[in-house]
């Protein structure tokens, strides 16, 4: 559950992007988590979290050993999961209001990416580009 401005949104469903799809300075990153949450209205709000090679998987290793083949087809998996032992520990973030980064593209979703990174064995790096290969959307141009 994530709560913002005392409206609580429930983990609807989460995914992963390869590269990243936010770019800080101009960098992205090796990856990026997101952590797709809906509130009772309908209204989307999305945890990005930027991913980047490093000694192990962490928390994240078991969802990496389930991996599926397939794109833009939903897998349950094998157990329950709490996300909060995946995320970095300092929660700070940037937030904006914008968009799905897929199809359709639909608008009005609350963002807030992570400032933090947390750390993807380069094993299962190369596993989820074997068998996900790029599916980023290109970074969009910021307009105030």
């Amino acid at each position: 559950m994530l709560t913002l401005g005392g409206v609580d949104y429930g983990l609807q469903q989460f995914h992963f992007h390869g590269p990243s799809e936010h770019t800080f300075e101009g960098q992205g990153t090796d990856m990026e988590l997101h952590l797709v949450h809906k509130s009772a209205a309908g209204v989307n709000a999305v945890v990005g979290v930027k991913v980047v090679r490093g000694p192990s998987s962490g928390a994240l290793a078991r969802i990496f050993a389930q991996l599926p083949n397939d794109l833009d087809v939903h897998h349950s998996l094998a157990a329950p999961f709490n996300p909060d032992h995946f995320l970095p520990e300092n929660r700070s973030h940037y937030r904006y209001e914008g968009s799905l980064t897929t199809p359709p593209c639909s608008e009005g979703v609350r963002w807030l990416v992570l400032k933090d990174p947390i750390t993807v064995s380069s094993e299962d790096l190369a596993q989820y580009h074997e068998r996900i290969h790029f599916n980023a959307r290109p970074a969009q141009r910021f307009s105030r």
